[in-house]
């Protein structure tokens, strides 16, 4: 009922009061109280009607709520499936490339060493040949001298057969110590010509030796370098798989956190009509207890008291009812605008993108780009790749994996520790301490939680509370976890609570 019809309804009533006061004074005064509790009932009637169509808007405006999510929802998982595919042809083709260098390096080798051999090969026959040549020379010489030793013999023998027999054996035995003494040289010769051969027989050996030591060690490091390929492409192969679940992981966050929203919409509306109801019940019971009120009024003050006492009660009733309305919908628009902000902060956090910047506390999003500035310690340790300046998007609220929590506690480690901790964790001695073999575990978590927020003066180390509870929490649990350390990982709730008591 709009306030025209309001009005006219009461004007009407009014009119009717005032006729029967001038023609039926008697009745007056019931009739009077009859019209005015019809008057009641019709106006509570019309309140809970508007309560109720504002409860159906609530309604309404969740559905289309639920119905963006569900949109949102799926063109996240379409981004997510076209990256996944672009991110594997990419690996696909990177293999394919690195097996065809792999075919070409292996026959570039292959043939190198094919002409090795050959040139081996070569070399050797010349050199048979050589040593062939130079035996066939020796002998010819040997039997030139033995003729000319035999034809001088026989000359001697001829001149001097009629000489004395004494000169002729003396000449014979000069003879026989010349002869004895020639097939000694002809011998040494041989036996030098023979060392010669072998000496050089023993260097085509070595050197065979060397070419085959060569050839052996050339092909462990091919294989070596094969091993290494093959490790970096499981690495790798590995890395995908952990990305895709990481990117599964986070889907599955964001369908709870959209479905406990959904949940919480539409309690909030069943919880809306039930108060509807319950204001209609009431405003019912209001107008009985009014009729009570009036009817004592009547007597006690009249007919004036019991219009102005009637008039306040009513006018108090709809600007507490109202009110109540106007709080509720506030109320709903808030958690509404709020859902839509968590949809949004997810969204951004599948793109690497910030999400609200300008808030700085640890109950709303905090993004920050870490920017990873090696000094002049960190140079010899630590190759800095592109993965390691990525953005590190925080949403409170969401459970991050304890993969997600040590990869963040890494890219903050080397931000703002491993200046004076280094990237071992070694420390420098007398200086800064050592954080390699360190546990923080129940017992000591919670002064450790204190020298991060508070800082020290003993070492130096300066306050890092501009911190959030969850980045200190994954500084400390990629400390207890690096290096060989066997600690446990720290909860973000744990730094909250310890934070409290400061």
């Amino acid at each position: 009922m709009g306030p025209i019809e309001q009005k006219t309804t009461k004007l009407t009533a009014f009119i009717l009061m005032y006729l029967l006061m001038l023609f039926i004074p008697q009745v007056s005064v019931a009739a009077s109280v009859i019209i005015s509790a019809k008057i009641s009932v019709m106006e509570a009637e019309a309140e809970a009607k508007e309560a109720k169509a504002k409860a159906s808007a609530l309604k309404a405006e969740a559905n289309v709520l639920k119905a963006e999510a569900k949109a949102k929802k799926a063109a996240l998982k379409a981004l997510q499936a076209q990256s996944i595919a672009k991110e594997m042809a990419d690996i696909k083709a990177e293999n394919e490339e690195a097996s065809k260098s792999k075919k070409d390096e292996k026959a570039a080798k292959e043939k190198l060493a094919k002409d090795k051999a050959a040139k081996l090969e070569a070399k050797k026959a010349a050199e048979a040949k050589k040593v062939v040549e130079a035996k066939k020379i020796a002998e010819a010489k040997k039997a030139t001298e033995a003729k000319k030793a035999a034809d001088a013999k026989k000359a001697a023998e001829a001149k001097k057969a009629t000489e004395a027999k004494k000169v002729a054996e003396a000449k014979k035995a000069a003879e026989a110590k010349k002869v004895a003494e020639a097939k000694k040289a002809a011998e040494a010769k041989k036996a030098t010509e023979a060392k010669k051969v072998a000496d050089a027989k023993k260097a085509t050996d070595a050197k065979k030796a060397a070419e085959v030591k060569k050839t052996s060690e050339a092909k462990k490091v091919a294989e070596a370098k094969k091993e290494a390929e093959v490790e970096k492409a499981a690495e790798a192969r590995k890395a995908t798989e952990a990305k895709e679940k990481a990117v599964k992981e986070t889907a599955r966050e964001a369908e709870k956190t959209a479905k406990a929203e959904k949940r919480l919409a539409k309690r909030q509306i069943k919880v809306a009509i039930r108060a509807a109801n319950a204001e209609k019940i009431e405003a019912q019971r209001e107008v009985t207890r009014l009729k009570s009120k009036r009817i004592t009024a009547e007597k006690i003050a009249g007919k004036a008291a019991i219009k102005k006492a009637e008039a306040t009660l009513k006018k108090a009733e709809a600007v507490k009812l109202a009110s109540k309305l106007v709080a509720k919908e506030e109320t709903a628009k808030k958690k509404l605008a709020a859902t839509k902000a968590k949809v949004a902060m997810l969204t951004a956090k599948r793109h690497g993108t910030e999400s609200e910047p300008g808030k700085t506390t640890n109950e709303t999003a905090r993004t920050k780009e870490l920017e990873i500035k090696p000094n002049s310690e960190a140079k010899t340790e630590t190759i800095y790749t592109s993965a390691m300046l990525k953005r590190v998007v925080i949403v409170p609220g969401i459970r991050h994996s304890k993969q997600k929590t040590l990869e963040d506690g890494e890219l903050l480690y080397k931000k703002y520790c491993a200046s004076c901790h280094r990237n071992s964790g070694e420390g420098f001695v007398g200086k800064f301490p050592p954080l390699k073999g360190l546990v923080i575990n129940r017992k000591t978590k919670d002064t450790y939680i204190r020298l991060v927020l508070l800082g020290s003066t003993r070492n130096p180390m300066h306050s890092f509370r501009k911190l959030t509870d969850y980045e200190i929490a994954s500084v400390m649990s990629y400390v207890n976890t690096s290096w060989n350390n066997k600690g446990p990982v720290v909860r973000a709730a744990n730094v909250q609570s310890f934070r409290k008591t400061l």
